[in-house]
């Protein structure tokens, strides 16, 4: 099995890892924690990068499934197959791994023509209908797709190379902004009727410094 080949296969598990990442970011905008929700869907900055998020999340998936890619794992399964050098792990791992190339075929089938759309359409250019366009993925087909992908890999990676990886443990935080955030936005509603009053000492300066201002002595 030669090297290049590894490389492909470690840097796809890094882009499943990022798709976890962004799956974890989205979700943290998304409701679980209503005040840190009520905070991103007022904030219009927050709300794009939502978006961003998920349009790159899109993006990463196409990397993975769609056959003219780099990084199209049913490619290198068939290659891992073909390769007379590689090391399975046990007597019934290659047609373990054969099998697995029917189940990537089948979500291949049923989510690259949507993956696609998304991505020429309303991510790559600005189409008159690109709120309907994305509406066409919704978050749990996303992130069952995720699972899906992250299970298969996982079997490959044992049969021809004795790993597994453990995703959904490496991004299960929710990212701590967020909560500074919806903490600074509590402190702020309730110090904001003590501004037109004279104060001094630590609170003066913290209302300084909510104004975006220097404390005077500093």
């Amino acid at each position: 099995m030669t090297d290049t080949k590894i490389k492909r296969f470690e840097e796809i598990a890094q882009i499943l890892c990022r798709c976890e990442q962004l799956k974890t970011d989205i979700l943290s905008y998304s409701g679980k924690n209503v005040q840190i929700y009520r905070e991103v869907f007022t904030t219009e900055l927050l709300g794009r990068t939502n978006v961003y998020f998920f349009q790159l999340y899109v993006l990463q998936l196409c990397m993975v499934l769609h056959k003219k890619e780099h990084h199209h794992l049913r490619t290198l399964a068939t290659d891992l197959l073909n390769d007379p050098n590689t090391n399975w792990h046990n007597v019934n791992s290659k047609s373990q791994v054969t099998n697995i190339l029917f189940s990537l075929q089948a979500i291949e089938d049923r989510i690259v023509p949507t993956l696609k759309g998304l991505r020429d359409k309303f991510i790559a250019h600005r189409d008159v209908d690109r709120e309907l366009e994305q509406a066409t993925l919704t978050y749990t087909d996303a992130w069952g797709v995720l699972a899906e992908l992250q299970e298969i890999y996982n079997i490959i990676n044992h049969h021809a190379f004795g790993k597994t990886l453990l995703f959904e443990t490496l991004m299960d935080r929710e990212p701590s902004e967020l909560r500074h955030l919806a903490r600074y936005s509590s402190v702020w509603a309730r110090l904001r009727p003590e501004f037109a009053k004279p104060h001094d000492g630590l609170l003066r300066d913290i209302i300084y410094l909510i104004r975006g201002k220097i404390p005077p002595n500093q």
